[in-house]
């Protein structure tokens, strides 16, 4: 997938959210609480899928150690934000967290090169104990919860790596540092409408 394609996709999928602004929030795919509900929940809200995608573009924009760091510091701390929802102790504003981190994450891809490799970490795992939370409050009954969570961390790390690919494969190409800086343009102007979403949903 060249840079342009990627952008194009974000920008559809910009799109299509202003059609539908429900689609943000709909984490309901995946009948039954098994390992395959856990692993389609962050594929079917858009806010956790580009947030996770960024990740991984932000990886490969990094370099270094960086192309596996970040997107575990991600995984390791979503872990445990999910086994505190899970347990009864949710995170108050995860969703808002959750749409916020589309918005840091997205800035971090655009803005690369010009803020310190540290801060890269620190974002996603910060940003990661949203997720968690979420992908635990959401959690539907089931006897297997360990189960689940490993089907939401299998395709974290799956769109992590998407992300690191691409990055990986858009930098090998003239302008490539460009184009990921536009990438992360878009995906971070996506975030700003699922803050707005998000905070219309708030209760008053």
């Amino acid at each position: 997938m060249n840079a342009r394609l990627t952008i194009t996709v974000v920008a559809l999928a910009a799109a299509a959210l202003a059609a539908f602004p429900g689609t943000a929030f709909a984490h309901v795919f995946g009948g039954g609480g098994g390992p395959a509900a856990g692993f389609m929940h962050p594929l079917t809200g858009l806010d956790h899928l580009l947030a996770m995608y960024a990740v991984g573009l932000l990886s490969a924009q990094t370099g270094g150690r960086a192309i596996w760091t970040v997107p575990g510091a991600f995984v390791g701390v979503m872990l445990v934000g999910w086994s505190l929802a899970a347990g009864g102790a949710p995170l108050p504003g995860a969703e808002i967290g959750v749409a916020t981190s589309v918005v840091v994450l997205g800035a971090s891809v655009a803005a690369g090169g010009r803020v310190p490799a540290w801060s890269g970490l620190a974002a996603a795992g910060f940003f990661g104990l949203f997720h968690g939370a979420v992908h635990g409050a959401e959690m539907p009954l089931t006897p297997s919860p360990a189960l689940y969570a490993l089907g939401f961390a299998t395709s974290t790390i799956g769109l992590h790596v998407l992300g690191a690919l691409t990055g990986l494969l858009v930098l090998c190409r003239r302008e490539g540092r460009a184009r990921l800086h536009s990438a992360g343009a878009v995906i971070s102007m996506c975030g700003v409408y699922f803050v707005a979403t998000a905070l219309q949903h708030q209760p008053h």
